[in-house]
């Protein structure tokens, strides 16, 4: 599968709320939001 480079805005808390899940899961930050 070919893979497109995207930015995306969001609010200060779903950042932290990312890095926080990315980090307890051991996967990167894109693959989470990949997974919706």
């Amino acid at each position: 599968m070919k893979m497109v480079r995207k930015q995306i805005c969001i609010e200060a808390g779903q950042e932290a709320r990312l890095k926080r899940i990315s980090r307890e899961l051991g996967i990167p930050e894109a693959e989470i939001i990949r997974q919706g």
